[in-house]
């Protein structure tokens, strides 16, 4: 009987505890496969639609939307358009606590799409009348998904004008005024 009780503590109980311990890991093991089939198959069928949008159509949405967005490339992007629209940029300011806000706003303007954040840019100009209407279109068209979100003109003539100075950027003869835009671009996140 002694021997029994002995065998009992030292060999049985413990390779019991030890089965007991694997059959937990087991169950928890059984739990993550089944979750993992859920995802794979989950990815399957994105990448199934994914696979059916055209490769231009592809290029296109990531134009538009790209996964990582380079700011100065955009920014290169938006100087290339101004300069070939008349317009001079004096400055390009990304304020520094951009993206903290947007990731708290996610999904209030968003239609309540997480993966979409918006970042803001603000952009002083100097430029023509009459060149403002086509580059502010070009803005919303021609780069990123982009929205001019405000628009302000400073009805004052610009120092270069009143100064009766050239610039090689505006075309002479015509007034040159000042502006700020507001731009929101769209960033998507994983």
């Amino acid at each position: 009987m002694l021997v029994t009780v002995g065998l009992f503590f030292t060999y049985i109980k413990p390779a019991f505890e030890a089965l007991q311990a694997f059959r937990a890991l087991d169950t928890k093991v059984n739990e993550v496969l089944s979750k993992s089939k859920a995802v794979n198959s989950t990815y399957n069928s994105i990448l199934e639609k994914t696979l059916l949008i055209s490769k231009s159509d592809m290029q296109r949405l990531n134009q538009l939307l790209p996964e990582d967005f380079d700011t100065l490339r955009y920014f290169l992007q938006l100087d290339a358009l101004a300069f070939k629209y008349g317009i001079e940029v004096r400055s390009f300011t990304i304020p520094l606590d951009n993206e903290k806000n947007a990731e708290a706003d996610v999904g209030n303007e968003n239609g309540g799409d997480k993966n979409i954040i918006p970042v803001t840019y603000s952009l002083d100009c100097e430029g023509s009348y009459v060149d403002i209407v086509p580059f502010l279109d070009a803005i919303e068209k021609n780069l990123a998904l982009s929205d001019v979100t405000s628009f302000i003109l400073k009805v004052q003539e610009s120092d270069a004008t009143e100064k009766n100075e050239k610039k090689t950027i505006v075309s002479s003869g015509q007034k040159t005024y000042l502006f700020t835009i507001n731009i929101n671009t769209y960033k998507f996140i994983k």
